[in-house]
């Protein structure tokens, strides 16, 4: 038996850089955005617990790339308990399920005006 809610959990390795995790319903109905982060070195993108199980869900992750472009990653039809990753740097990087780790690192700070002209 499904439980009732699942869970979304998305950490950065990304070398450099900044990044937009968020979770659709795989329909393009936002379920829920934690917004631009500063995602330097490992840290918490976004973590939510409380994913409706009626339906399966969809992590995106959006890279400022290094020639000032954006670049979105999605994992299709998540129907469980699911830890993602982001890793790489600014002219190439992946988006990826992965075994979820024992403990949580900190939270990825919002940028600052000085992140965005990098």
């Amino acid at each position: 038996m499904l439980p009732e809610f699942f869970t979304s959990i998305v950490i950065s390795t990304l070398e450099s850089g900044i990044c937009h995790g968020y979770v659709t319903d795989c329909k393009g109905h936002t379920l829920f955005d934690r917004g631009i982060k500063y995602c330097t070195g490992r840290c918490l993108v976004s973590k939510r617990d409380n994913i409706q199980n009626k339906n399966p869900y969809c992590p995106h992750m959006v890279v400022r790339m290094k020639n000032r472009t954006n670049e979105d990653q999605t994992i299709s039809k998540v129907n469980k308990n699911g830890c993602f990753e982001v890793s790489g740097n600014t002219t190439s990087y992946k988006f990826a399920e992965i075994k979820c780790p024992e403990k949580l690192p900190g939270d990825c700070r919002d940028p600052t005006a000085d992140d965005w002209r990098h």
